[in-house]
């Protein structure tokens, strides 16, 4: 799946619409357990100059969360806090 989004996030006229599908690959690997390439997906939307949303963030921190990855956890919160969005 993470090669599938590689390909797609290398296609050109990625926009803000595209951004449900990097949450969904956030979300896919939090449930598969897999806390760092949730957070590299993460990443992906800032080095593609795309907005990171509650909804980005929210997957991330469960995944970190799932996996008791608390320090990090904790940071994507206060990324999310300065970005000014709501902490659920």
């Amino acid at each position: 799946a993470l090669s599938t989004l590689e390909v797609y996030a290398s296609s050109s006229g990625l926009d803000e619409s595209s951004v449900p599908t990097f949450n969904a690959a956030i979300s896919a690997c939090e449930k598969a357990g897999r806390w760092e390439a949730s957070l590299a997906v993460l990443q992906n939307l800032a080095t593609l100059q795309l907005r990171r949303t509650a909804v980005s963030y929210n997957a991330a921190i469960s995944a970190c969360e799932r996996e008791a990855q608390w320090p990090i956890a904790f940071q994507l919160l206060a990324e999310k806090r300065s970005a000014s969005m709501q902490v659920d």
